[in-house]
């Protein structure tokens, strides 16, 4: 079962590099907490909840770019720009929102939000203004609904975008969450 992540601070104490140290006697490495925070349940930004983040990826001068796995099912799915205060200290964190993007198709509109047709669950900033995310695809009951796992890139403007990537069909491509 899926599980909405509100608690970020495990996923940031090893994104933001917990200092794992290579130097340790029997060569494995460890993880240091540096920091955790949470957002409360219900806390909307732009007139959206936020929840589901799921994915992280450090941009250059440090702030943050992550996720929602919101499929489309009442909300778009978009992603985030953060600002993340740390005080390792304290093991505290201080999260600000910055920005929200609602992500958009190959025709460079936003992804219908009456049913779903994407799963995000991964973003990574590729230089430049190059955002590229990932879904695992949907699953339908219905073939012909299912939406198979892709690579798609954020930051195209609505006359040029590119076509997702497709994922190799030599596997099971999209399937039900339980089987």
């Amino acid at each position: 079962m899926r599980k909405v992540m509100r608690n970020i601070g495990a996923i940031l104490a090893i994104g933001l590099g917990a200092t794992a140290s290579m130097a340790e006697k029997d060569g494995t490495p460890t993880l240091e907490l540096i920091g955790a925070t949470s957002i409360p349940h219900g806390t909307r930004f732009q007139g959206l909840p936020i929840g589901g983040l799921s994915g992280l990826d450090r941009l250059p001068g440090g702030n943050y770019l992550a996720i929602s796995d919101d499929k489309g099912d009442g909300r778009p799915p978009r992603y985030y720009r953060l600002a993340i205060a740390l005080d390792p200290a304290h093991h505290r964190m201080r999260v600000r929102i910055e920005a929200q993007q609602v992500l958009r198709d190959a025709q460079g509109l936003p992804f219908p939000t009456d049913h779903p047709v994407v799963d995000p669950e991964a973003i990574r900033h590729a230089g430049g203004h190059h955002i590229y995310w990932s879904s695992e695809g949907t699953w339908n009951a219905d073939p012909a609904r299912r939406v198979q796992p892709a690579i798609y890139d954020a930051s195209c403007a609505a006359s040029r975008c590119r076509p997702p990537i497709s994922m190799p069909t030599t596997g099971a491509g999209a399937r039900h969450p339980m089987g």
